[in-house]
């Protein structure tokens, strides 16, 4: 199996082994599953309460606004917030036990988590196949959108050598 080894800040080697593009297709698979299940009982328990969301809209703007924000944010940024709130895990990453580190084995920050979901739309063009081919073709098995965040997508199961660096 091939690894990644990265040295922390405190000199110790962390190896990893590099999520494969069939796991990480797997974790977006079922995340796509999730915010379908999460569209979808939203959609019905909005066309079980539509007479009073109606009286409610005549009566403010606001609500329409609300009602956008509740339905859409978290379809649309579901990445985002999820691996932000986790620690680069989204539902999907948690199954198939993968997440988002950054290149020294820290947990990324809020920036590099919003570029990988920025350049989440390039990296599926078209269908996931660019996305794919870095995955498969990079040194680092890394997407566009890793490489510009600075982050890699690892399985969850380090092993740790405990190999001091001398320098």
């Amino acid at each position: 199996m091939e690894s990644i080894d990265i040295l922390t800040g405190q000199h110790v080697a962390i190896k990893y082994e590099p999520a494969s593009v069939v796991a990480r297709m797997g974790a977006l698979l079922l995340d796509y599953f999730f915010m379908s299940v999460y569209f979808f009982a939203l959609l019905y328990t909005l066309f079980e309460l539509e007479d009073s969301i109606k009286q409610l809209m005549r009566h403010s703007e606001g609500i329409t606004y609300t009602l956008f924000v509740i339905i859409y944010l978290p379809f649309v940024a579901y990445h985002f917030i999820f691996e932000s709130l986790t620690g680069g895990k989204t539902l999907g990453k948690m199954i198939v036990k993968i997440q988002v580190t950054r290149m020294d084995g820290s947990v990324p920050g809020i920036g590099a988590y919003f570029l990988r979901w920025l350049l989440m739309p390039v990296d599926m063009f078209p269908s996931g196949g660019i996305g794919a081919l870095f995955i498969v073709f990079s040194s680092y098995h890394q997407r566009i959108g890793d490489m510009a965040a600075g982050t890699i997508v690892v399985k969850t199961n380090p092993s740790l050598k405990m190999d001091l660096d001398e320098t």
